[in-house]
């Protein structure tokens, strides 16, 4: 496939992309604002010299001083979205170079489409919460991880290092990424890598880690704060959210998720055939080591945990899917294998449209719809930095 080819599909992919977290869906894209988000517009409005002190202990951030400068441009809905819809969108051109980078065009092309129709994306790129710039970020930090190894130029591990930094400093656990690829540099082991190669990955890795050791007791306080008894699941809830965790990454519950039976054929079958076996096995190691940090902190700290937790390993999910996809020769299995990963978003709308479809759609794929006047009233009563509250429902938040 030509560049401008691929490029000019590219191109549709992110003005569908566009198209689909503009559109108005209720449950998906309009009644997002809840009483977490107002908590955070709340904390992000205050003047930079108390904004820090005044953030909860699990809280980076980073996310907070963006909409801090957002809020100068004003307060309705479509500005304090802005900074998750963008990300989102920018997440799309990242898988396609990381796609390219590890596999080929078509494989990355395809888990760009895959991600612009995701639901789960779709949702949370219209979310004050801006899951989608921890994706982002650490999509930054997975490329310029390869640049070193494959280029072992010092312009990537400057990149890297900041890509860490502010990943780290926007959702503290990304550092499971980071805990994954030094796992995967043991494991493939430095001679593979090469000496100057290796060398370079160390002091970078050790540069973060000077970095980020004054903040390294913050990491202590998400396990105290979120072992709080309030917080504690023990028994079949902790099951269950498993299980949810496993459907948001499927797409489909009620069924067998489609999405990870695929996901299993895809890197079994790359892995088997030994096809790009040491991209594979890398985006599987940067996939997997996250989930499995996480369960031990669920069975053993139980720590709570949410679905969209995992959203920042979701577009390797995807790309590795789009991988073992392409693999096949006969367009018509590329074709049905691929409407599984866009079944949800048609059963999402078919649901919007009084179609009873929705129960069948993942808890984390839908937000809830939230009263614009209580969370304005909410805000008033519990902050003394508001004066009063204006509410023009779908516009202006206070």
């Amino acid at each position: 496939m030509s560049k401008n080819k691929s490029l000019l599909i590219l191109g549709f992919i992110i003005f569908l992309a566009v198209g689909l977290r503009l559109f108005p869906v209720k449950d998906l894209t309009r009644g997002s604002i809840g009483k977490v988000d107002a908590f955070i517009l709340n904390d992000s409005a205050k003047p930079l010299s108390v904004l820090a002190g005044s953030l909860p202990i699990n809280q980076g951030p980073i996310k907070y001083y963006l909409m801090h400068f957002l809020l100068y441009l004003g307060r309705d809905e479509f500005i304090i979205l802005a900074l998750p819809f963008i990300f989102g969108i920018a997440s799309i051109p990242l898988l396609y170079y990381l796609g390219i980078l590890f596999f080929d065009k078509k494989t990355a092309l395809l888990a760009c489409f895959f991600l612009s129709v995701s639901c789960w994306h779709i949702n949370h790129s219209m979310m004050v919460r801006n899951y989608t710039l921890y994706s982002f970020l650490v999509l930054s930090q997975v490329i310029f991880f390869w640049r070193i190894i494959r280029y072992n130029r010092v312009r990537d591990c400057c990149f890297f290092v900041l890509a860490c930094y502010l990943a780290f400093h926007s959702f503290y656990t990304t550092i499971f990424i980071v805990i994954a690829e030094i796992l995967w540099v043991i494991f493939y082991s430095p001679k593979k890598i090469g000496f100057s190669n290796f060398k370079k990955i160390i002091f970078s890795l050790f540069l973060f880690f000077v970095l980020i050791s004054s903040s390294m007791s913050k990491l202590i306080n998400i396990y105290i704060y979120q072992t709080s008894p309030t917080h504690v699941m023990e028994g079949q809830q902790a099951i269950t959210k498993v299980f949810r965790t496993i459907n948001s990454f499927g797409g489909i519950k009620n069924f067998l998720p489609l999405g990870i039976l695929i996901f299993l054929f895809s890197l079994f079958l790359l892995l088997y055939k030994k096809k790009k076996s040491k991209e594979t096995a890398f985006i599987f190691i940067i996939f997997f080591i996250p989930i499995v940090i996480y369960g031990s902190c669920l069975i053993f700290f139980k720590m709570k945990l949410l679905e969209r937790y995992f959203l920042f390993l979701y577009p390797f999910f995807l790309l590795i899917s789009a991988a073992g996809i392409m693999y096949f020769r006969k367009n018509s299995i590329k074709i049905i294998l691929s409407f599984v990963f866009v079944l949800p978003l048609i059963l999402l709308l078919l649901s919007a449209g009084s179609f009873k479809t929705g129960n069948y759609i993942p808890h984390d794929y839908k937000k809830r719809y939230k009263d614009y006047i209580s969370i304005a009233s909410m805000i008033e009563e519990k902050s003394n930095d508001v004066d009063y509250v204006f509410v023009a429902p779908w516009t202006t938040i206070y």
